[in-house]
């Protein structure tokens, strides 16, 4: 399938002329300004069997889609009928459905030139509330869920009794839209979304006190490309990410909005168990920004275990507790042990055979465990310790037990 990036694409012709491996065509929710789609744009684009046409697109060019015989459904956005070139349309099978947003839109292109010979359908929605003031809505055609309205806290759910209303259609879910304004993303609220793919940047005019629910996200394993959450969100919790194993990078901006007050304080404060657990693809780019996250305290069990695609790590030096697991199976050689860490769980950094470097800082972290296997800096039954290099801060002045017992590879202590 192909997902378009750029209106400009589709100003000119024969843009995609004979792409005959091309399977489906969706203009993604940010291409809501693209009004024309050019002469020849997919024309002969033979494997073609669905296209979903932006609610602003006004003009469809001379043989666009002249030679898609292989359609087998079009979802037309615009409630008014496009200006349609000659053959346009010509050689799609008009047996096909053409869904469009409305009764009245049904009637306008079953009036149409060029149109009027399809199966035209009004486009099933399911609709409802999750939250005071805010009502979720889903477009089984386009397959989009809108969360709207003016509320700001959304109703938690679970993954038995109590599921989020949209579960039931949650193999359609492939685009999500969040207001900008919401402080609170309920508890499994798109937990195993599994055909999620896109949504809109979260909390983007939050100022503070904005939460990630337990299970958000859980399982959206198609969730792709970049996830934006804004600095106002102070809470990640558990599992929130868990397993949203295609996003390739975790990034934060700043709250924009110029009706609310951006507090001086730092955001981020805690970071729930199993929080990012196995999302193998993704770096974290401004989740560790000294200013974001310069009043975090806790990364819980699991946090970022399995999550091997970063290189380097840099923790907060406000960090006081980090949990068993927290980074199992990363692929970094250096770890700085900032100063106020009072507990360092087993195996926080345990499965990473690049690690060689240890930097401590801590002045009165708790005792680690007697046994190499909870060792929080323990690699495996084969290679256990492959550090070579540990320095300490000159204003430590206790250490935990078992700190350095059995790293047989040392080779420098200073």
């Amino acid at each position: 399938g192909l997902g378009i990036p750029a209106e400009p694409l589709f100003r000119s012709s024969s843009g995609f002329d004979g792409c005959a491996s091309l399977t489906s065509l969706t203009f993604a929710t940010e291409q809501a300004g693209l009004t024309t789609i050019g002469n020849y744009a997919f024309r002969n684009c033979s494997t073609l069997v669905s296209i979903m046409l932006p609610q602003n697109v006004t003009s469809i060019g001379t043989s666009a889609f002249s030679g898609c015989s292989s359609m087998e459904s079009i979802i037309a956005c615009p409630s008014a009928v496009p200006t349609t070139g000659s053959s346009a349309l010509y050689n799609v099978p008009t047996s096909i459905p053409v869904y469009v947003p409305s009764s009245s839109a049904k009637t306008a292109y079953q009036g149409a030139t060029y149109w009027k010979n399809f199966s035209i359908q009004v486009m099933t929605t399911y609709s409802g509330t999750c939250g005071s003031n805010l009502n979720w809505s889903l477009n089984l055609q386009t397959k989009e869920l809108t969360i709207s309205g003016e509320g700001r806290v959304m109703t938690d759910y679970d993954n038995s009794s109590n599921k989020a209303p949209w579960r039931t259609y949650s193999s359609s879910v492939k685009y999500l839209t969040i207001p900008s304004v919401m402080q609170h993303i309920g508890n499994w609220a798109f937990g195993n979304c599994t055909a999620l793919e896109r949504m809109t940047q979260i909390g983007s005019n939050v100022s503070y006190n904005a939460s990630i629910g337990n299970s958000a996200f859980r399982g959206c394993s198609n969730l792709k490309g970049q996830i934006t959450i804004n600095a106002g969100v102070q809470t990640i919790g558990e599992y929130a990410f868990h397993s949203c194993s295609s996003v390739t990078d975790f990034n934060v901006t700043h709250f924009t909005a110029s009706n609310e007050t951006y507090p001086s304080q730092n955001q981020l404060i805690t970071i729930g168990q199993n929080a990012f657990t196995s999302c193998s693809a993704a770096t974290f780019t401004g989740l560790w920004n000294s200013t974001y996250s310069a009043n975090l305290t806790t990364i819980g069990n699991a946090a970022f275990m399995y999550c091997s695609t970063p290189t380097s790590l840099t923790i907060p030096n406000s960090v006081t507790t980090i949990g068993d697991y927290a980074f199992y199976g990363w692929n970094i050689s250096s770890i700085t042990i900032p100063a106020a860490v009072s507990s360092v769980g087993k195996c926080a950094f345990a499965g990473n055979a690049s690690l060689r470097t240890v930097t401590w800082k801590a002045t009165t972290c708790a005792n680690f465990s007697g046994t190499d296997y909870e060792h929080p800096f323990y690699v495996s039954s084969d290679d256990k310790f492959q550090i070579t290099s540990f320095s300490f801060d000159n204003a430590v002045t206790t250490l935990p037990s078992y700190i350095c017992r059995d790293m047989d590879n040392i080779t420098s202590i200073t």
